[in-house]
């Protein structure tokens, strides 16, 4: 899958809780795309969520611009900014 793709998106919006394991598992995910230069994008990203992820610096793993929270869009949904962020990330 790294070898063909250099952008995903992962949806979490519906996500309400992240145990350790998984967070685990996704820290490898994040290095396997880094490695393969590809990008990570995670929106729909709750506050429980979002702290999680910044403290272990997920931000500055896969980079705050690729990580969208609902409180941050207004008139638009996280999903179709994460789309637009792939596209940028893909110089379309």
């Amino acid at each position: 899958m790294l070898d063909k793709a250099k952008v995903f998106i992962l949806k979490m919006n519906h996500v309400t809780t992240v145990d350790l394991t998984s967070l685990a598992a996704l820290k490898v995910f994040v290095r396997n795309v880094r490695e393969a230069n590809g990008t990570l994008i995670i929106s729909g990203v709750r506050p429980e969520l979002n702290t999680k992820l910044k403290t272990l610096d997920f931000d500055t793993d896969i980079g705050d611009e690729n990580i969208f929270k609902p409180e941050n869009e207004v008139f638009t949904t996280t999903s179709s900014n994460a789309l637009i962020r792939a596209r940028a990330a893909l110089n379309f």
